[in-house]
């Protein structure tokens, strides 16, 4: 397993991370979870638990849509699945808005995610397409 230090792009954090399995049947497997009508709930609610942990004190974090589209969405034919959602926060009185997408891509045994995170507005699609074909084409040579 490997994690990428997290970037910066203004207010945006992008990172990624990729997985390693014994045979591809498993990595199969664990993607085939995305399937599930509950992995979205999952997700959004891994969001609100990693906020809740970084988050200053006395920040209300609600619930929020997300919603998985399986495919490439017309990015890289190793792209299995992405991801869109938003999460509202309080905080000191004021509203704001967490935008998190995410693309799901897998590789010879291998599978990985890219996220990208931002307050106020998601991450400009063009930036995500460019690096999730970048993300997907590292992926993709195993």
């Amino acid at each position: 397993e490997g994690h990428s230090q997290e970037f910066s792009l203004g207010d945006a954090v992008i990172s990624s991370q990729v997985s390693s399995y014994r045979s591809q049947s498993v990595a199969d497997a664990d993607l085939a979870l995305l399937r599930d009508p509950k992995a979205a709930a999952c997700f959004e609610q891994t969001t609100r638990k990693q906020l809740a942990a970084t988050m200053p004190a006395g920040a209300t974090i609600g619930s929020g849509p997300m919603t998985f589209t399986m495919g490439s969405s017309g990015g890289p034919d190793n792209v299995v699945a992405t991801g869109k959602g938003t999460v509202p926060i309080t905080l000191a009185g004021k509203q704001f808005v967490l935008y998190r997408d995410v693309a799901f891509v897998t590789g010879p045994k291998i599978e990985g995610e890219i996220v990208f995170t931002d307050f106020g507005s998601a991450v400009p699609d063009g930036t995500q397409k460019a690096l999730i074909a970048s993300f997907a084409g590292r992926v993709a040579k195993g």
